[in-house]
């Protein structure tokens, strides 16, 4: 009977020791081969470079300024368009009516890609202020790129929702206590940027 209950506790035993070796392997991810760290994008220019590039292909394909969607949302809601459709379910009504809600798909759309480019925007800021491979003078070009892109959203922003958060950090647990900033300080927060 021990002879059993030993060979069960033996094997029970080489078990959980292969499965807790076998983990180990499991749990380590490698990079993907189209990624880079953080931490090696601004060790030199050219991958500086291109993260911004990225940047100003985001404004072109979604942001306020990208002219896509958002020329006939922003026209509807300036009445410079009227808006015809009788039972629409869209949105767009109430686009229309001036009444912009977080539910809106096209409001949230429009509020989350100028949110994702100021992310990336301060994101770019961060990694040149810290870089120690890039010349000044780059560094003073990109970082004045992306202060520029980065105060253009938060204008875009401040004209079409007043009262805005102004995050300047990727740092998530500054970032989600931020509240609302008065309209006019966006303006003066926006112009002490590019000053």
């Amino acid at each position: 009977m021990t002879t059993n209950i030993n060979k069960i506790t033996a094997v029970a035993l080489l078990y959980v020791l292969t499965a807790l070796m076998s983990c180990e392997k499991m749990l380590e991810v490698d990079l993907p081969e189209n990624q880079m760290l953080s931490e090696t994008v601004f060790q030199d220019a050219q991958t500086a470079n291109s993260v911004l590039s990225a940047l100003y292909a985001g404004l072109w394909e979604a942001s306020p300024i990208a002219g896509d969607q958002s020329g006939r949302i922003l026209s509807l809601y300036t009445d410079d368009l009227t808006y015809y459709a009788v039972n629409a379910t869209n949105g767009l009504p109430e686009i229309s009516n001036n009444t912009l809600i977080d539910t809106n798909q096209f409001v949230n759309s429009l509020w989350s890609a100028a949110y994702q480019k100021i992310y990336i925007s301060n994101s770019i800021i961060e990694g040149l202020d810290s870089s120690n491979f890039i010349s000044t003078a780059e560094k003073n070009r990109m970082t004045g790129e992306a202060l520029t892109i980065r105060s253009l959203l938060f204008f875009y922003l401040q004209q079409i929702y007043g009262d805005i958060p102004y995050p300047v950090t990727t740092n998530y647990q500054i970032n989600q206590s931020i509240v609302k900033t008065n309209a006019d300080e966006v303006l003066q927060r926006i112009e002490s940027d590019l000053i």
